[in-house]
């Protein structure tokens, strides 16, 4: 959610509100690999799912070298 192609990036309210519309739908695995912009996404994610955090995965990769 943090990293776009596109040349608008989603306010954080407007992310939370595509996060639960996808839950909505049926969508019950989220990644939140740190290649998506480390930490920020899992605050993100985290902060959406709350209601619902015991229905769904959320998946991880690591070890990347990001250098901050």
């Amino acid at each position: 959610m943090s990293r776009t192609y596109q040349t608008t990036v989603p306010t954080r309210t407007e992310m939370h509100n595509i996060i639960r519309t996808a839950y909505d739908h049926g969508l019950t695995l989220f990644d939140a690999t740190e290649a998506y912009g480390p930490w920020e996404v899992e605050r993100i994610l985290g902060e959406a799912v709350g209601p619902f955090r015991n229905k769904i995965v959320i998946e991880k990769m690591f070890g990347w070298n990001i250098d901050q």
